[in-house]
């Protein structure tokens, strides 16, 4: 009998270890599925911000695209004015030299060449200054030539703007 109380106080202590084991695994169990949760909790938080974060990025990068998009097309059309303004300052400049024969006839007709100093006078002298310019503005005609746009808008643009010019007027 006494081996049977033995054997009951062993049985009795190991379910008791066993309690104890069951309580303690559990209690450690409790506390890694409340640790899980709270680090769930944590990077569902953590993902929520990269998000936000990343949604910031992209609208950030996508307002610097819109505003490069209409620079370039602000700079687009900055560039067409002044290549058109270009292309009349080159016209005018053609134009200059063609009016200097003409400006000398008609300042020879108006002159005194008694009160007007000798160098002017040898300049409007039929002998020497107007063949001489003449042959500088041809140069400086040469030199100065408009490129002409390969599908001659640029003409068609000048009589459009003559012609408005006249109606204005």
């Amino acid at each position: 009998m006494h081996l049977l109380e033995e054997e009951l106080a062993r049985a009795n202590l190991s379910k008791e270890v066993l309690k104890e084991q069951g309580h303690k695994s559990l209690l450690e169990l409790v506390r890694t599925r409340a640790k899980a949760e709270e680090d769930e909790a944590q990077l569902k938080e953590t993902i929520r911000g990269l998000r936000e974060a990343m949604e910031g990025w992209k609208r950030g990068c996508q307002d610097i695209a819109d505003s490069t998009e209409e620079q370039v097309n602000a700079s687009t059309v900055e560039t067409s004015f002044w290549k058109d303004r270009f292309f009349e300052l080159a016209w005018l400049a053609n134009q200059a030299p063609k009016d200097i024969p003409r400006s000398l006839r008609a300042t020879e007709g108006m002159a005194d060449f008694m009160k007007m100093p000798k160098e002017i006078t040898s300049f409007i002298d039929k002998g020497q200054g107007r063949p001489a310019l003449i042959r500088t503005g041809r140069l400086l005609q040469k030199r100065t030539r408009a490129p002409s746009h390969q599908y001659h808008t640029r003409d068609r643009t000048r009589h459009m703007e003559q012609a408005i010019d006249e109606l204005e007027q």
